[in-house]
């Protein structure tokens, strides 16, 4: 329900909600807008701004001073790169992208010419760590989420494997223990968040996601560390239970208000005497980039150099080896360096235990150990002698399968029953093929030459089987000219198989009807002119068995039956129906 305010007592709560808000009309009622202008930026200058009451009685009434629309008659007010300056927070500077905001007419070319919160327009961003191109508004990128108690950032560098208050920690950390390290396993055999050596501390950081179920581990990690005689310390969630023998620092992180007291107490722990300045909100942009440099230095290019060696260099985009760490499940692409294969992977499976490598080359190694295998249980010429099929070891081709390292070498060391291609040479014609020992036994994968399945230009082609088959009527019927229009098309008989059965034009030489149809059709069926077949069918004589009247053609017969031309006799005349219109009919045999 609405609350009905006088105009004076509306004017007294926009002042105290806007204070720099004034009035250039009196209030009527809350459904009217109310003509204003903003004392502290000039808002809207010349224009109009008349905003609906309800608006004014919120904070941050003025879109300018919100930082949600660009003060166009006063530069450097509310800007996105004037906001960067004054905040220090250059990495938001850094990761615009010029080129694919320029290309794009729905975004300014530059951060000076948008709000620095504009909540509507979808930016390009560019990670200046690791590359990776996102879209996001710049009210995401300044504005702190109220959850989280961060802002947007690079959507691949915020899924490292770790929260903000571990690189707030290891930021303000580094400053008083330069030789920090991070995410450790060589020191219990488990994974420490961070170690300061010289102090022989470990820092743990238990969010309530992560942690809600691993008490157990978490305990078999505090025994670990008081067996190696490190003292362990835990940046806890309240939420979470205690573990048995670490010290419990509790805090919910950066949105606690007292953050920043408690990250002073955990220093303190560490032997931190002269305490730095700590400021959560100044120095939020160098602790992001700081943690992203330190992500690089052990990264998979760092690490594992001979994984990262076949990164694929186009297909990641602009992503590098040294953008990602070890453990990251990241689905990237990588090429061989062996044989060139290209696929996917994540690169936890090719650092881990498993170790995958390229499938081509581990295919190629288990078709080895396969033949090997099965060439001991039963080989191909064993199979052949006992099967009197003497003829597959005639056509073996020993010098191709000797030159291909994918092949066997004789068929005493290839299995009867392997689906590997191997060479093979036809005894007959001297035709090289490939085909697997399986698909030979089975009676197919014979010499394409020999079935006349292969084209031999002056042996087997359209022309010359017209001639020698006296079928020059097929020769005549070729449509030369539409075939050479069709790119599917050969543009001369000579140039196609007689028993292709691919559709090709065709014009009938006797009553010039054109039409397309299989090579196959032609020569083994005996398929040809459709308007000369149905002139020559419907032409014959037929009689009614019944009345013993005999018609000149079929279609006298049909129009006198059903007015009509149709094929109702000419399919009882083959036998297809028994009767037509009610009688029997037959052809008449001249």
């Amino acid at each position: 329900m609405a609350v009905h305010r006088s105009p004076d007592v509306f004017l007294e709560e926009v002042k105290t909600v806007n204070p720099s808000v004034v009035l250039l009309e009196g209030y009527k009622k809350m459904a009217i807008g109310v003509s204003c202008r903003c004392d502290k930026c000039g808002f809207p200058g010349d224009g109009v701004w008349a905003p609906m009451p309800q608006t004014l009685l919120k904070p941050n009434a003025c879109p300018v001073c919100a930082g949600k629309q660009l003060n166009g008659f006063y530069k450097g007010f509310n800007d996105l790169e004037t906001w960067c300056m004054k905040n220090e927070r250059l990495d938001i500077l850094d990761d615009w992208d010029i080129d694919e905001n320029k290309k794009d007419d729905s975004t300014p070319d530059s951060p000076r010419d948008i709000a620095r919160s504009n909540p509507r327009i979808n930016c390009h961003w560019r990670c200046h760590i690791c590359g990776t191109p996102w879209q996001t508004t710049t009210n995401k990128r300044t504005t702190t989420d109220k959850r989280t108690g961060k802002t947007s950032s690079c959507p691949h560098c915020s899924k490292a494997g770790t929260s903000f208050t571990e690189q707030a920690l290891v930021y303000y950390l580094r400053i008083a223990f330069p030789e920090i390290i991070i995410r450790s396993k060589k020191l219990i055999g488990k994974e420490l968040d961070i170690y300061l050596p010289s102090q022989q501390i470990a820092i743990e950081c238990d969010g309530y996601v992560y942690h809600k179920d691993k008490l157990d581990a978490d305990n078999e990690k505090d025994s670990l560390c008081q067996e190696k005689g490190i003292k362990l310390i835990r940046f806890r969630e309240p939420r979470l239970p205690k573990t048995n023998y670490a010290i419990i620092v509790e805090s919910s992180g950066i949105q606690d208000s007292n953050f920043e007291s408690t990250m002073k107490h955990i220093m303190a722990l560490c032997g931190v005497t002269d305490l730095p300045d700590i400021n959560i909100k100044r120095d939020y942009g160098r602790i992001i980039s700081d943690y992203k440099s330190t992500i690089q230095e052990r990264s998979l290019q760092a690490e594992y150099p001979e994984i990262a060696a076949e990164w694929h260099p186009t297909k990641n985009g602009a992503l590098k080896p040294e953008n990602f760490t070890p453990g990251e499940d990241y689905y990237a692409w990588w090429k061989c360096s062996v044989c060139g294969h290209s696929w996917q992977a994540h690169i936890y499976m090719r650092t881990g235990k498993q170790h995958t490598g390229c499938p081509e080359c581990k295919l190629k190694q288990q078709g080895q150990t396969y033949r090997q295998n099965r060439a001991k249980k039963m080989n191909l010429e064993q199979w052949c002698n006992d099967n009197n099929m003497s003829e597959l070891l005639l056509e073996w081709d020993y010098n191709a399968n000797h030159k291909d390292p994918n092949c066997p070498n004789s068929p005493r060391d290839c299995p009867f029953g392997s689906p590997n291609d191997v060479h093979w040479i036809c005894s007959r014609c001297g035709n090289k093929w490939l085909a697997s020992p399986a698909t030979r036994r089975s009676g197919k994968g014979v010499c394409r030459k020999c079935i006349d399945r292969l084209f031999i230009p002056g042996q087997n082609d359209l022309k010359t089987w017209c001639v020698l088959n006296k079928r020059e009527d097929i020769l005549a019927d070729w449509d030369y000219e539409a075939n050479h229009s069709d790119s599917e098309c050969p543009d001369q008989p000579e140039d196609i198989r007689y028993n292709q059965s691919v559709s090709v034009h065709w014009k009938c030489h006797v009553c010039g009807h054109p039409w397309s149809g299989g090579v196959n059709g032609r020569t083994k069926r005996n398929k040809g002119c459709r308007d000369c077949s149905y002139k020559t069918r419907h032409q014959k004589k037929v009689r009614n068995k019944d009345t013993g009247k005999v018609y000149d053609s079929l279609k006298d017969a049909e129009l006198e039956m059903s007015g009509k031309a149709g094929t109702n006799i000419c399919q009882c005349c083959k036998g297809v129906h028994e009767t037509a219109y009610g009688y029997h009919w037959e052809y008449v045999n001249d």
